[in-house]
């Protein structure tokens, strides 16, 4: 009888440990699309549109993108805010949706994807003991 119970109270105060140890989030979910100007060149600018949709009713929602700022009032679940920006730099871009104290962020790279670096050689030398090791050379 004490071994079960003794199981049984570790395994409630697991599960709740496990509840505590996740991040509450905010009820909304978000989107970055991009559409480039004059032919997909940076140099002309790119159209980087984040949208917002809670999933319950909100108060209010904050959403940031590049910059800019907009707050809207009460939003019922399942509506669409948006924001759009022109952004004219290669490199990450960050959209946020704030609801109260907690946000929900996504973000888009813009530009050329870096390129890989390639693997730096590895020369394998066998020592006096017949030990092989790896040199790396940089």
């Amino acid at each position: 009888m004490r071994c079960s119970s003794l199981l049984l109270v570790l395994a409630l105060t697991a599960s709740a440990a496990a509840e505590r140890r996740s991040k509450p989030v905010a009820p909304v979910t978000v989107a970055l699309t991009s559409v480039a100007d004059r032919a997909g060149s940076i140099g002309g600018g790119v159209i980087v549109t984040l949208t917002a949709t809670p999933t319950q009713a909100v108060p209010a929602l904050t959403l940031r993108l590049d910059g800019t700022v907009v707050s809207f009032g009460p939003t019922p679940a399942g509506t669409h805010r948006t924001l759009t920006a022109r952004v004219t730099r290669e490199g990450d871009v960050v959209g946020e949706a704030t609801i109260g104290h907690r946000s929900q962020a996504t973000v888009l790279h813009l530009g050329a994807a870096k390129p890989t670096p390639a693997p730096t050689p590895i020369h394998v030398r066998t020592l006096r003991g017949g030990r092989v090791v790896g040199e790396v050379r940089a």
